[in-house]
C-alpha cells in the first residue's frame, strides 16, 4: 500500500515549532522532556536528565505552575497563558504536560481596549463639563441681563437663588428628591430664570 500515516510526523512538527512552551513530567512531576521554546524559556531543563527532580531555585517557578500558583507567566516581554493537561491511561494519571500558550496579543488588545474606553470616558467627561460650563455661563448672563433692567429684580433673583439652594439640600437629605439628585444640582441653577419673563415687561408697568 503507498497509503503513509503522518500522525507522528505532524505531532513531532507542531512539538518543536510550536509557539507554546511544553514541559512533560511524570505524575509524580519528575522531569520528562520539553521543546525548544520551554528550553528557551527555561535554560536549566538541559542540564536535566530523563526522570530527573525539578529542584533548585532556577524551576521554582515550574514548581509553581505544578500548584497551580501561576496562571499567567511572563518571559523575554511575552505573556503565557498556563494549562496543565493530564495524561490518562487506564483511569489513572501517568503523566501532565504544562502548556505555556503565547496570549500577548490578546493581553495587549485587552489593556489596549480598557485604555481607549478610559479616554473615551475622560474625553465624555471633559465635553460634558465644558458644555454644562456654557449653559451655567448662558444662565449667568441671562441673570447679568434681568438685573440691569430692573436692580431691584436683580437683588430678589440672586436671593431666590440662595434660598432655592438651601431649600434643595434641606431636601436632598429626605426622600423629597430622586437618589441621583440631578434636579438638586440645576434647581440653584435655573432659578434665576424664574423672572426671566419680565425681560418683557414695559417699564411702566415694572
Amino acid at each position: 500500500s503507498n497509503f503513509y500515516d503522518f500522525s507522528d510526523d505532524v505531532r513531532e512538527i507542531a512539538y518543536e515549532k510550536s509557539d507554546s512552551a511544553i514541559i512533560t513530567v511524570s505524575f509524580d512531576n519528575m522531569y520528562q522532556n520539553c521543546n525548544p521554546l520551554a528550553l528557551k524559556m527555561f535554560p536549566g531543563l538541559k542540564k536535566l536528565s530523563y526522570n530527573e527532580e525539578l529542584k533548585g531555585d532556577e524551576f521554582k517557578d515550574i514548581r509553581d505552575i505544578l500548584e497551580n500558583k501561576i496562571k499567567e507567566y511572563y518571559s523575554n516581554g511575552r505573556v503565557y497563558e498556563v494549562e496543565i493537561k493530564e495524561i490518562n491511561k487506564g483511569g489513572r494519571v501517568v503523566g501532565k504536560v504544562i502548556w505555556l500558550q503565547d496570549a500577548t496579543s490578546h493581553v495587549e488588545m485587552v489593556k489596549f481596549m480598557k485604555d481607549y474606553q478610559s479616554e473615551l470616558s475622560t474625553l465624555v467627561n471633559q465635553k460634558t463639563a465644558h458644555i454644562i460650563e456654557i449653559q451655567n455661563k448662558v444662565l449667568l448672563s441671562m441673570s447679568d441681563i434681568i438685573e440691569g433692567r430692573d436692580g431691584s429684580t436683580g437683588g430678589h433673583v440672586k436671593r431666590t437663588s440662595y434660598v432655592v439652594s438651601l431649600l434643595a439640600e434641606e431636601m436632598a437629605k429626605t426622600d423629597m428628591l430622586p437618589e441621583h439628585q440631578l434636579v438638586f444640582k440645576h434647581i440653584p441653577t435655573t432659578a434665576p430664570l424664574h423672572d426671566l419673563g419680565k425681560l418683557m415687561v414695559d417699564d411702566a408697568l415694572l
